[in-house]
């Protein structure tokens, strides 16, 4: 479900190797998701490498989130809005509300895309 992009993909594989291998420039623009209720800081802790239940108020956190296998599926960075409301800055949404919807489990959290909304975007 939530593939790295750069094996999959193989157009985004070619024009990443292009800028490793030559130089190039990378118009990605970050999505927001975000993740509320009683469990947001505990579910997020499920997700991601670092830390995010410590984290304080008005605070962010660079992460990763890893797949199965330990690989980086996906860098993120993570900010505390209020004690059960967070905003993660993401380049796949789509792909991490699939992830977050069948892992959901018994947690009370809620998440949406909400970048359409956020005017910085």
């Amino acid at each position: 479900m939530y593939k790295n992009v750069y094996k999959y993909d193989e157009m985004k594989r070619k024009e990443h190797m292009a800028v490793r291998e030559n130089v190039g420039w990378y118009l990605w623009t970050h999505q927001l998701v975000e993740v509320k209720g009683d469990d947001a800081a505990a579910f997020l802790d499920l997700l991601f490498t670092k830390p995010i239940g410590t984290l304080k108020t008005g605070r962010e956190r660079y992460t990763t989130m890893l797949d199965e296998k330990g690989e980086i599926i996906d860098d993120v960075v993570v900010f505390r809005l209020e004690e059960h409301r967070f905003w993660v800055s993401t380049l796949f949404a789509t792909y991490m509300l699939q992830w977050m919807s069948a892992n959901k489990g018994d947690y009370k959290v809620s998440f949406e895309n909400i970048t359409a909304g956020i005017h910085m975007y």
